[in-house]
């Protein structure tokens, strides 16, 4: 069995932001290759332990109710990565993790790179890291933060690209990528054809 825990610090499957809609699309693609995907948040970190199974093959935490900006902190980031280590030791078979980015979760890419590394590591690079890595905003500050989450691309076991503008941008620093653009909800009678393997990237 193969199993892909996409983890984030802005909120999962709860909520109807472009990001959840789009972690919840490929939740939903690799279920119907009958991958188990769970879904874990610093945003909709619930005191129960108990995972939930919200559609077939998808899991995720009870929602907490709360918010996505939630959670950037060492203490969330290291409660993340403690759930991700002991989701882990329960699971058979191939695992791989996502790490679904936003522009203010540096702390997660390290903590993810350098307490997982048994496990292939991947990232998404979309037009937000990129418009952020890119910003007008030339402080001293945001140089140096920007300079470190790039230097973080080349040790992730491979980078999703949303777009080809910002695979080529990134080129040098990916050691495997793919490129996935902008996703539409599938219908839920939608049944992949057996020639398609969904996640050679990773396994």
């Amino acid at each position: 069995m193969k199993s892909v825990i996409i983890v984030s610090t802005v909120g999962l499957y709860y909520g109807d932001s472009a990001a959840v809609a789009r972690m919840n699309n490929y939740a939903r693609s690799l279920a119907l290759a009958n991958v188990d995907v769970y879904l874990l948040s610093t945003g909709t970190l619930a005191t129960n332990k108990q995972w939930i199974e919200v559609e077939p093959c998808i899991f995720t935490m009870p929602n907490a109710g709360a918010k996505s900006g939630k959670g950037y902190n060492l203490f969330y980031i290291s409660s993340l990565v403690r759930k991700i280590k002991r989701l882990t030791k329960t699971i058979q078979g191939d695992v791989a993790i996502l790490n679904y980015p936003s522009t203010t979760s540096l702390l997660l890419d390290f903590m993810l790179l350098l307490s997982l590394r048994k496990f292939p590591v991947f990232c998404e690079v979309n037009e937000v890291r990129k418009y952020a890595s890119g910003s007008d905003n030339k402080t001293i500050r945001n140089r140096l933060y920007n300079s470190l989450l790039e230097r973080t691309y080349k040790w992730y076991d491979g980078i999703v690209f949303i777009s080809k503008h910002i695979r080529e941008y990134y080129s040098a620093k990916a050691r495997r990528s793919v490129i996935i653009p902008i996703l539409s909800d599938c219908s839920k009678d939608f049944i992949p054809s057996k020639a398609i393997n969904t996640f050679d990237f990773v396994f």
